[in-house]
């Protein structure tokens, strides 16, 4: 993989994530916008990563018979479009229309992105991993700090349009800079979906990756309303800090390789850091910003080591068709995020935040033992 092409996949996953999160952060200042709810607000991140649960097999099918490059163009230059769009939406009900529309096409971008690394000859596949996951947590964090920014410096539809002109640029580099798979594609079918779903190690991943997705949105999602209720006087920049600790994964996923040699192996990696996670959590309890900061930072150290190294796992279950294994992937991934960002508005306002967070505490240690119990019989049965 040439550096044009790096570069350009970085940007992009950067870009696109930036525009998938950037509501998160903003939520309590879009429901006053529509006069709405924190539950009917809540949906703006649910109905985004809706299509990324269902889509990406549908693109991870679509991949392994099509270049990537021209579903990659098309798909960012529809994106930037509709980005802009959403700047003159006036009620949550079109608003959600048009986001809805626009998240058919962010599943497209995110396999495709995947796609190419795993398919590149270039590097380990756990690296390639690392770069993709560390670009997205990049995109995540700048949409989500940036965007409250730029919101409190001048208003979020500027910040949307801004993502949508990124976009488009996202969509030209990827036609200019991007090569076309020189190798034949795999032909494929749905059906070869099937015996990834009936492996039971593949099912314990892929299960794994949704509670851990599931807490992790749910946590997000929630956040700036609780911090909204427990410091009535907080900015919107200050909400966007509070976001600072996802730095943390940029860093730990470029690590994965050396985490896991200290760790001692994939398999103890992922349980200890499904329990790192689990432990940042509980730090969210103590009722100060400050302890909001250091439990993000924790939280977001256990989670994005999980995730890098589950994705490269699942990668590694499946030597052949791996746009159709990425798909599967991120299918139950965003699954666990489209749940998350959603019933945790719910849970949050019949039961309290230390409700939401112990039972997600508890969930996560759980799958935890389950993962590291299915692993290691396993091997003793090989």
């Amino acid at each position: 993989m040439d550096t044009k092409t790096k570069v350009s996949v970085v940007y992009i996953a950067i870009i696109t994530l930036s525009s998938v999160y950037i509501p998160q952060p903003i939520l309590p200042l879009l429901a006053l916008e529509f006069n709405t709810t924190a539950q009917n607000a809540s949906a703006i991140t649910s109905i985004t990563l809706l299509p990324m649960a269902f889509a990406p097999l549908f693109y991870g099918y679509f991949l392994e018979n099509h270049q990537p490059k021209l579903i990659l163009s098309l798909s960012l230059f529809v994106a930037g479009i509709f980005q802009i769009l959403l700047a003159w939406c006036e009620s949550l009900e079109t608003f959600l229309l048009l986001r809805f529309i626009q998240s058919l096409f962010f599943p497209a971008i995110l396999t495709t992105l995947l796609t190419i690394l795993t398919r590149s000859q270039s590097g380990s596949l756990q690296f390639n991993v690392s770069i993709y996951i560390a670009s997205t947590i990049a995109g995540g964090l700048i949409g989500r700090m940036g965007g409250a920014y730029l919101t409190e410096l001048f208003s979020w539809q500027i910040c949307f349009i801004l993502l949508g002109v990124s976009l488009t640029l996202g969509g030209i580099f990827s036609l200019s800079w991007i090569a076309n798979q020189a190798s034949k594609l795999t032909q494929f079918t749905f059906s070869q979906i099937l015996p990834l779903l009936g492996n039971k190690t593949s099912l314990v991943v892929l299960g794994s990756v949704f509670v851990m997705f599931f807490s992790f949105q749910a946590v997000l999602n929630t956040l700036p309303f609780y911090a909204k209720e427990m410091f009535p006087h907080i900015s919107q920049n200050e909400l966007g800090r509070l976001y600072l600790g996802y730095s943390i994964g940029i860093v730990v996923s470029l690590l994965a390789n050396p985490i896991i040699k200290l760790c001692g192996g994939r398999e103890k990696t992922i349980f200890l850091s499904l329990n790192l996670f689990a432990l940042g959590l509980c730090v969210f309890l103590l009722h100060s910003l400050m302890w909001i900061y250091v439990g993000m930072f924790v939280m977001c150290f256990g989670s994005f080591i999980a995730h890098s190294v589950l994705n490269a796992l699942n990668n590694s279950l499946t030597p052949k068709y791996k746009a159709a294994s990425s798909g599967l992937y991120l299918s139950f991934y965003y699954t666990g995020g489209t749940l998350g960002s959603y019933l945790s508005s719910f849970v949050f306002e019949l039961f309290g935040w230390q409700m939401l967070i112990i039972s997600l505490a508890i969930t996560l240690s759980l799958t935890s033992f389950v993962f590291y119990h299915h692993m290691t019989h396993i091997k003793k049965e090989a």
